[in-house]
């Protein structure tokens, strides 16, 4: 293919939000989709002619057991490493993707949470509960406009000419009593995705350290850790990632819903 005789391997981290994102990628040949399908198929993990995206099949390299090496080596065949590199990440709360080239190469991604760590959010109070939004997600605070004030439902806003859409978190949440007569919306990011989240009043920005979730809490995927304020309250920190991404949770079903 014309490539360097030595392959180059790319570890890059980075902060996106309220997770550490943290990138490995090569410069080979990317994954054969039809290799990697016709060994699933061998296994037993997927019925001949299913009809799979390339990222299903991709998805078969995490299964344990799972090589499409022709044997066993020193470095590969037994199927393990893909497995136990999954199971780990999940145990910290973390997802892991795959992204490839053909004759490019191939990208694994690992988010993982900020166990301990401190960031700048913004506090933010829904009903009687306060959330921090990091503030790196952040785009720009607006007021919610007076005639979307009384509805319960999603809806749109007109930002500069761009519709964005926007979440009530006081029925996502499920906040008791009635809304404030000034309530804003706070426009957040998650890469190419934006969503407005609709709060009763934005106290200011907090400097806030992150301590995650227990084990109880694993399958709460709209937040991804709490802090203490000075006051000894709690406040939920919202995983904007996945609350916009669509990356599980209510959150997620939510935006899904209005997208």
């Amino acid at each position: 293919a014309a490539k360097a005789a030595t392959g180059r391997i790319t570890l890059t981290a980075e902060h996106v939000g309220a997770q550490v994102l943290v990138s490995v990628r090569d410069d080979g040949a990317g994954l054969d989709a039809a290799r990697i399908r016709a060994k699933a198929e061998e296994k037993g993990l997927c019925a001949p002619g299913a009809v799979l995206t390339d990222q299903q099949i991709y998805q078969f390299l995490f299964a344990p057991g799972f090589s499409t090496a022709a044997a066993i080596s020193a470095l590969s065949g037994r199927g393990v490493g893909m497995d136990v590199v999954k199971k780990t990440i999940e145990s910290l709360r973390g997802t892991i993707d795959i992204a490839t080239e053909p004759g490019g190469g191939t990208t694994v991604a690992l988010r993982l949470p900020l166990t301990l760590a401190i960031i700048e959010g913004l506090l933010i109070r829904v009903g009687e509960g306060r959330y921090v939004i990091p503030l790196a997600a952040v785009e720009e605070c607006v007021e919610l406009p007076a005639g979307e004030r009384g509805g319960r439902g999603r809806d749109f806003l007109n930002i500069r000419g761009a519709l964005v859409p926007f979440l009530r978190l006081r029925s996502l949440f499920g906040a008791a009593g009635e809304p404030e007569l000034h309530q804003k919306v706070i426009i957040v990011a998650a890469g190419e995705a934006r969503v407005g989240l609709v709060a009763d009043q934005i106290i200011g920005n907090h400097q806030t350290v992150i301590k995650s979730l227990s084990k109880l809490h694993a399958d709460v995927a709209t937040f991804s850790g709490a802090t203490i304020l000075g006051d000894g309250t709690a406040a939920l920190i919202i995983d904007v990632g996945r609350l916009v991404g669509g990356g599980g949770g209510e959150g997620a079903r939510a935006y899904q819903e209005v997208a």
